[in-house]
């Protein structure tokens, strides 16, 4: 990108040049240049650089907020960019637990992390509401970070535990009385 602009007025001209590199060691440099146009002729030459101060972009596609999670922890599913390459990235629940997920060597790449939350820490929580934050570094240390709230609930209202696959069991149960109440009306028809 290459910036000219004069500035004029009656006594001398001067024009500023400005010139962006690309990225360079994740640092953007800049060169400035100025020539004083009068009846000598004067050129300076700044150079600069200014670094990367932007985190990486972070969009949690999952879980979504305000849901109500059982006895089994959330899947998680998060987008990442970073122009310079996200280095690191990791989760927290509730600013207690921490958990690192992934390595990602400075990807420049858009790329998505999915996985489960922690088992045995989802096992630790009590109902109510939890604090998802996912975090991510790039290659120069910027963080960046995003926070989904989600509810978890594995006692019922009525105090009854909740467990997977619950509806199979109570309709296998179902199924069990029925077999064992029609077994027992087929071997009391047989004896009268």
């Amino acid at each position: 990108m290459i910036i000219k602009t004069n500035f004029i007025n009656s006594k001398e001209a001067i024009n500023f040049i400005t010139e962006r590199d690309e990225y360079i060691s994740n640092l953007s440099q800049f060169v400035l240049q100025s020539r004083l146009v009068t009846s000598e002729k004067v050129s300076v030459e700044v150079i600069f650089s200014v670094g990367d101060t932007l985190p990486p972009e972070i969009i949690v596609n999952s879980p979504s907020k305000n849901i109500l999670y059982r006895v089994d922890s959330p899947i998680f599913n998060i987008s990442l960019f970073d122009i310079n390459g996200v280095d690191t990235v990791w989760y927290t629940v509730d600013d207690i637990f921490t958990n690192f997920t992934f390595i990602a060597n400075g990807s420049v790449d858009q790329f998505i992390v999915s996985g489960f939350i922690d088992q045995s820490i989802w096992d630790s929580l009590e109902d109510g509401t939890v604090i998802l934050g996912f975090y991510a570094n790039d290659t120069v240390g910027n963080i960046g970070a995003v926070n989904t709230t989600v509810s978890i609930r594995t006692y019922m209202p009525d105090g009854i535990a909740t467990f997977p696959f619950e509806s199979l069991i109570i309709i296998l149960i179902i199924i069990m009385s029925i077999i064992l109440i029609l077994g027992n009306v087929i071997v009391k028809k047989k004896r009268i």
